[in-house]
Formats: C-alpha cells, sequence, structure tokens
C-alpha cells in the first residue's frame, strides 16, 4: 500500500472516530439539558425539598398529604406579606416553610405572597369577599366564594415565663388545613355560641371551646338570644350562663330544637358549679 493510501485511510478513520465522538458528545448534553429540565419541572410540582431539621418542623403529616391530594376545587391561598418578611426567624420560617408544602403536594392549591400596598387591586377583591377588615399578617383561604380570613400572629403557639411572652412553635398545620377543610366545604355545619354572662371560673374555657370548633370546620358566631334569630344554626351551644334565661329565650330554643316538627337540630349545654340558680334552665 502506498504512503498516499495509508495516509487517507487514516484520514478516514479518524473523521469516523471524530464524528462518532462528536455526536457522542451531542447526545450526551443533550441529554444533560433534558434531564435538568425534566428535574426542574419535577422540583416546581413535587417536594423534592428536604426537610433535615432534626424533629422535621417543615413537614406535613401524612393525613393532611392524603387530604389535600384528593381536593377537587381550587384553593387560593393568599398570605398579605412579602416572602421575605417570613424568612426573619427560626419561627416565621417554619410557618413559611410549611406552607409551602401545600403548593407542592396538589396542584389544587396556590400560595402566593403579596404587598398590600403594590397590589390594591387583589386586597380590594379579597375585602369585597370576606366583607370585613383586611389588613397585613392576614392569610387568606378562598375556595369560588367561600373565605377564612387568618392571622399570622395566631398560627404561634407562646408561654409566658411570669415576665414575658415568647414564642416556642408553631401551628401552622392545623389552622391551615382546618381553612382549607372550612372553604371547600359547601355546607359547613352552623353553630351559634349564646352570648350570656358565664361564671368566670369558664370564661377561657369558653375561648379554647370556641376556637376549637372553628379548628375543626364549624361555622362559629356568637349569638344574642334576645335579639337575634338562631333559626340558621344546626347548634346552639351554651356555657355555663351564671344567671337564668328568660322565659322568651326558654322559649327560643323550644322552638329551635322542635324545628316545626321535624327536629334535626341539636343543643349543647355545659354548667358550672358557680352558677346562681336557673330554674328555667333546669325545667
Amino acid at each position: 500500500m502506498s504512503k498516499k493510501e495509508k495516509k487517507m485511510n487514516f484520514n478516514i478513520r479518524r473523521f469516523k472516530y471524530g464524528t462518532l465522538s462528536t455526536i457522542i458528545t451531542i447526545i450526551f448534553v443533550c441529554a444533560v439539558v433534558l434531564f435538568n429540565i425534566i428535574v426542574g419541572m419535577l422540583v416546581e410540582r413535587y417536594p423534592v425539598k428536604l426537610d433535615l431539621t432534626k424533629n422535621k418542623i417543615y413537614e406535613i403529616s401524612d393525613k393532611t398529604i392524603d387530604y389535600i391530594k384528593k381536593l377537587e376545587k381550587q384553593v387560593e391561598i393568599t398570605v398579605l406579606l412579602p416572602e421575605k418578611q417570613l424568612n426573619s426567624s427560626v419561627y416565621t420560617k417554619q410557618v413559611l416553610e410549611t406552607m409551602k408544602k401545600y403548593e407542592q403536594y396538589t396542584d389544587r392549591i396556590k400560595l402566593e405572597f403579596i404587598d398590600m400596598d403594590k397590589n390594591p387591586e387583589k386586597v380590594s377583591k379579597v375585602q369585597e369577599l370576606h366583607k370585613g377588615e383586611i389588613t397585613e399578617n392576614n392569610i387568606v383561604v378562598t375556595c369560588g366564594q367561600r373565605i377564612k380570613v387568618l392571622n399570622v400572629n395566631d398560627i404561634y403557639v407562646r408561654e409566658n415565663d411570669g415576665y414575658s411572652t415568647y414564642i416556642t412553635g408553631s401551628r401552622t398545620e392545623q389552622i391551615l388545613t382546618s381553612a382549607v377543610m372550612n372553604v371547600t366545604d359547601a355546607n359547613p355545619k352552623k353553630v351559634g355560641l349564646v352570648k350570656k354572662e358565664s361564671a368566670s371560673s369558664v370564661e377561657i374555657s369558653k375561648e379554647f371551646f370556641k376556637e376549637t370548633l372553628d379548628l375543626n370546620g364549624y361555622e362559629v358566631k356568637d349569638v344574642d338570644m334576645l335579639t337575634e334569630s338562631i333559626e340558621e344554626y344546626d347548634l346552639v351551644v351554651v356555657i355555663a350562663p351564671l344567671n337564668d334565661f328568660t322565659q322568651t329565650e326558654i322559649n327560643k330554643l323550644s322552638d329551635f330544637l322542635y324545628n316545626s316538627g321535624n327536629l334535626g337540630r341539636n343543643m349543647l349545654y355545659i354548667s358550672d358549679y358557680a352558677q346562681k340558680e336557673t330554674p328555667n334552665i333546669d325545667v
């Protein structure tokens, strides 16, 4: 074989392997790019962010995850604070990261942080739906025309050492899940909490009871038996009234329970040793 033929064969082989190497490189680069695109999509759609804290303080329970994954309605969670303000301490960050889990586990929940001063249209829309005051620090949970307004400060768990009150944790999951349940329930049970002076020993328990009902998805409102109707409620709660009911109030409760013969309504009465004589209630 002549030198010219050898040189030609060498060039052909070099071109062959060089082209193959180039093709492999191109395929590899394309694969890496495609992989990064897919990973980016997964990061946005699924919770691949790991919680490496000792007590998993950013995680939500399996029960909550199962519940939100089964949501059939679209829910919006609007935090009336810039996101960066919830990165100021370990406790505010805990609230922030826990809220983000809800959006990560389902496409039925949209989480948004807004600055009230820069988004007046959004605030006006929420105020119109709420028909009440909306302020900074509110967390607004909506589903269609149903709305639940929370306050970031109510999420924190506080303790008092006798000298000062300080934050020790948060109840983000409990309160936020309850709010989602409330706005997605088309027919929530309504509870009328009778406004009546109670024995001082149960005043704190009364507020706790009201909060517990609220957290479990009930619509709770204070009701004045003398001036307001109680017909709209499914349950009327009377907690340790200090003084007896008038006959008018007794008749109203009786009519409520009888419900024109349809029944189906309930009343919860809680007594206390500190009450005065209540012959009308006791009959």
